[in-house]
């Protein structure tokens, strides 16, 4: 994500060096500014999402974990069970 808000920040120049070059106005330089920095602010929030889709990723791993951690034991006793039930022991 770092990489996405330094080209945003590359773009946010070039389209001020660009107005600069020519006959710009301080609006269109100002506009500029403002939608490099509308992006580099959408970059940073969808950095802060793909980190809570992470976090949130990984806490459900943990819990399928503990899951199948805790079925294990009752597969095995479940099918002592079907022997003995399958035997009329």
């Amino acid at each position: 994500m770092n990489r996405l808000a330094r080209s945003v920040s590359i773009i946010g120049l070039v389209a001020g060096g660009l107005s600069l070059g020519g006959c710009a106005t301080r609006e269109a330089v100002q506009n500029a500014q403002a939608t490099a920095d509308r992006a580099l602010a959408q970059a940073q929030g969808a950095t802060t999402a793909a980190q809570s889709a992470a976090s949130a990723a990984q806490a459900a791993a943990s819990a399928a974990q503990a899951a199948n951690a805790r079925l294990y034991p009752v597969e095995g006793n479940l099918d002592h069970l079907m022997n003995h039930h399958e035997h009329r022991t």
